[in-house]
């Protein structure tokens, strides 16, 4: 899973296969046709999740949590940067959309 983080307004937002805005607008990002690309604009940083990560997070929700919420019990995840030399990652220089 991919995210775009703005150095303007420090938002952070998943990508989509529509354009998605930073809340300052400075900076966009979607995903590309094939699923796994992606594209920017704008002073961002790419970020990446691991899918296992969400699988051990899924996981997690169903058998230590299981259905109540417990707000005692947490889990942490991270993210990584996405270098633009990347072949998953696109830096656009317009910073239209």
């Amino acid at each position: 899973m991919k995210f775009f983080y703005c150095l303007g307004c420090h938002d952070i937002q998943a990508l989509h296969f529509e354009w998605r805005r930073c809340f300052c607008g400075e900076s966009s990002g979607r995903y590309l046709e094939d699923h796994r690309t992606a594209e920017y604009r704008g002073r961002a940083l790419a970020l990446g999740l691991r899918n296992s990560e969400l699988t051990r997070l899924t996981r997690f929700m169903r058998e230590v949590r299981g259905t109540a919420h417990d707000s005692s019990t947490e889990f942490e995840m991270s993210l990584f940067e996405i270098p633009w030399t990347s072949k998953w990652v696109r830096k656009v220089q317009d910073a239209g959309t």
